[in-house]
């Protein structure tokens, strides 16, 4: 069973409620989706009169917010008041209604742990899935592709893999998954267009040999030494000339292990605690004909969450990998410190920082030396270091979440988003935030009434006097 199986159960305990499965839904849902999902945070941050709306509104049939039910018990403190199996049926509940995302939660649910009485149910829970892809939800397009892809679950079926990552596609979904699901199909076009037959014929018709015979023995080895954790994914990267091993813990930490087959079935392993795997594919990343080995990794904790890349370089001869470097590729946290550190002590709602970075793979990607920062006695060694594309935002109240309307038009608001813009790179992001907020700057006729506080009468400092001529000028 793969490793993605379990990307809801780990990221329904990490994300708020605000920016659990970001990924838009059709408008019909979406502005039910962004008010219920504030109703929620509300609800968890202490707010009897939002408490109190939330469960009036659970128990008139909102959709939505049946659905953040098990959201609100597992983040909030409330699973010694509300039980699992009470979420779970309001969860049920919301499916029926037609909410993409509960549909997409059940259904995972009931393809992996059938935890909280849901019960394993493969064929309803592909169903589920299959109705919240259609519905609008990206996420589920690709999960449910990515199970008919692999076949572990669900019987394989390639064509419907294919339109469901179309799905994805027009959703404009992004990230880790959507390349490893990319990765996958075309691999499956090239093989088909290498032997003339589909996968599937081709899997018929073909007799294992002795490589793959001893090649499930030790992963028989690896999944007793390491366990499986959440559930392990095992594949063979044919460029690379390897086998791979992944898996992903309860606690948010996983194994990786590598190995190349010898002579008499004996293998050269190689293996790293990281955190949680989700994911192991090839690429040449800097266009020079040797493949390198690529895997993905997520973790996180209450209020932030990280996802990274990270690559492993093993030329023919050589006995192990080389560790190349790693990139966080995506990252998210609450930071409400940053009231504080930028002197502004009006704080109306929490703030959120994202952190997007995007690899340049190809000839731009160089061997340089790499000397890490931790230990203190780390050797350097030789890696690829790769040119890195950075989008930093801030959001009030979360990435979904509506501008306060109070913020509008508040001079020291303003100053303070400039300031965190100057000294972070954060750039407010709201999408119905003014623009000129978003732009992070104040006008320059703004900028000389501000050099001119704290001064005395009858004093025009040279920095004020260089701003005024600036802005006659």
């Amino acid at each position: 069973m793969t490793l993605r199986l379990f990307i809801f159960v780990f990221s329904s305990i990490l994300l708020s409620a605000e920016v659990m499965l970001a990924d838009p839904l059709p408008p019909e849902w979406q502005v039910k989706r962004d008010e219920g999902n504030l109703l929620t945070d509300h609800a968890c941050k202490g707010s009897g009169y939002a408490d109190k709306k939330f469960w009036r509104k659970v128990e008139e049939g909102d959709a939505v917010l049946m659905n953040n039910v098990n959201w609100l018990r597992t983040n909030c403190g409330r699973s010694e008041i509300i039980s699992g199996e009470e979420a779970w049926e309001y969860m049920r509940k919301s499916a029926d209604l037609g909410y993409p995302i509960a549909q997409k939660n059940l259904g995972m649910v009931m393809l992996t742990t059938g935890k909280y009485g849901v019960g394993k149910q493969p064929e309803r829970g592909a169903e589920l899935l299959e109705s919240a892809a259609r519905g609008g939800f990206g996420v589920a397009a690709l999960e449910l592709s990515e199970l008919l892809i692999d076949g572990d679950v669900l019987p394989r079926d390639i064509g419907k893999a294919k339109e469901l990552f179309e799905i994805a596609q027009r959703e404009n979904m992004k990230g880790d998954q959507f390349r490893i699901v990319r990765a996958k199909l075309n691999r499956i076009e090239n093989e088909e267009a290498e032997s003339g037959s589909t996968v599937v014929e081709a899997a018929a018709n073909s007799q294992t040999g002795r490589d793959d015979i001893a090649a499930e023995a030790i992963f028989a080895d690896l999944k007793e030494q390491f366990g499986e954790g959440f559930g392990a994914d095992t594949g063979y990267l044919e460029n690379s000339d390897v086998y791979y091993f992944s898996h992903c813990s309860a606690t948010s930490f996983g194994k990786l292990a590598v190995f190349r087959l010898q002579q008499g079935g004996e293998a050269q392993i190689w293996s790293d605690e990281s955190a949680c795997v989700n994911g192991v594919d090839e690429t040449d990343v800097n266009s020079d004909g040797e493949p390198e080995i690529r895997y993905y990794t997520q973790g996180g904790g209450s209020g932030f969450y990280s996802a990274s890349v990270s690559f492993l370089h093993w030329p023919q001869g050589d006995p192990q990998p080389k560790k190349g470097l790693k990139y966080e590729t995506y990252a998210y946290s609450w930071w409400d410190g940053l009231y504080a550190q930028y002197g502004y002590d009006k704080g109306v709602a929490s703030l959120m920082v994202t952190t997007t970075r995007e690899l340049v793979e190809g000839p731009s990607c160089e061997w340089d030396e790499y000397c890490p920062s931790r230990p203190k006695d780390a050797e350097c060694r030789a890696a690829i270091r790769c040119p890195v594309t950075v989008e930093k935002k801030l959001f009030v109240a979360g990435e979904d979440a509506p501008y306060p309307d109070v913020l509008r038009g508040e001079r020291e608001w303003e100053r303070f988003v400039r300031d965190v813009y100057e000294g972070t790179g954060f750039r407010l992001a709201n999408k119905d935030a003014p623009e000129g907020i978003i732009g992070a700057s104040l006008s320059p006729l703004e900028k000389v009434l501000d050099t001119a506080e704290g001064e005395q009468p009858g004093e025009v400092s040279k920095a004020r006097k260089d701003l005024i001529s600036d802005w006659l000028n």
